[in-house]
């Protein structure tokens, strides 16, 4: 009898043994596959790495094309003296497999439109470094077409003037990336006045954008001239995307203290780089809020 219990007593512990290295066995297996360096975490990053060499590849047969088209006099601009330069100008808009290249030569930023009309910042390109893909970091934006009969644009990408003198009911205003398929990489004003006209035209009251309470400007677009928003006196939110480096002097010189809100697509670092020339006061005045958080004055 006490030999049985003995057994028993034995048959137990090795039991608990056997359950507790079961344990263990599972939650190696489980970190083996689905850990950081995991099974399924290593075919992830295989695929998103295949993903992004062939994506690669498609930018630079595209620009191995546009140099034999350089080469071959392909419709080279006046003034284009060399296969980088025509690289340069020529890369935006490109058609590849993968969509439409949005090529920005200013920065040097590469974005990618699908079929869908959503735009997402892929890498960057400069002749002395080649094509640089960062896919996947989640840069994306949406593509915000603005109709030619509101807006007046040059082939260089800068938005001049709003050509209507209609504004939303409820104030609301948004600078599109897109007019007539160009790309939107500047604001600048495009009136005549002696001091000065905007990207707004005055009312009768002389009133630059009267009824503008809120102006969103769309992501891409990397500078705002002199004057651009001058004289925005009902404008009490503003959002300024990442993408924006320079904001020229007058810039937002909206003559009113209405202006409380700044949403910045950016982080509070990439605010303070950006480079704000005199006379945009009330830009300062405001609460500046960015993605990862407010900055403290």
């Amino acid at each position: 009898m006490k030999k049985m219990k003995e057994n028993k007593g034995i048959t137990l512990i090795a039991l608990v043994i056997t359950i507790i290295v079961l344990l263990i066995l599972a939650g190696v297996s489980l970190r083996l596959v689905a850990g950081n360096e995991g099974i399924l975490n290593r075919a992830e990053k295989a695929v998103s790495k295949s993903n992004t060499e062939s994506l690669k590849e498609e930018i630079e047969l595209a620009i191995s094309e546009l140099r034999i088209a350089y080469y071959d006099g392909e419709d080279v601009p006046e003034g284009v003296t060399s296969p980088d330069e025509y690289i340069q100008t020529k890369l935006n808009g490109k058609k590849i497999p993968s969509g439409i290249i949005i090529f920005d030569k200013d920065t040097g930023k590469l974005s990618l439109s699908d079929s869908n009309n959503k735009t997402e910042e892929i890498g960057t390109y400069s002749p002395e470094k080649g094509v640089t893909i960062n896919k996947g970091e989640g840069n994306t934006s949406t593509i915000v077409e603005g109709s030619i009969d509101d807006w007046d644009v040059t082939e260089e990408g800068i938005l001049r003037r709003y050509k209507s003198n209609k504004i939303p009911e409820n104030g609301k205003v948004i600078i599109p990336n897109v007019v007539g398929g160009i790309s939107i990489k500047k604001l600048e004003k495009g009136g005549k006045d002696e001091f000065g006209d905007a990207i707004f035209p005055r009312n009768e009251e002389g009133l630059y954008g009267a009824g503008i309470t809120e102006l969103i400007i769309s992501e891409g677009i990397s500078e705002i001239g002199v004057n651009a928003f001058m004289g925005l006196r009902d404008l009490k939110t503003l959002s300024i995307p990442s993408s924006v480096i320079k904001i020229g002097s007058w810039g937002f010189n909206i003559s009113s203290g209405n202006l409380t809100t700044i949403n910045y697509g950016g982080r509070k670092e990439d605010w303070e780089k950006i480079e704000i020339g005199n006379y945009n006061e009330f830009i300062n005045n405001a609460q500046i809020i960015c993605s990862d958080g407010i900055i403290e004055r």
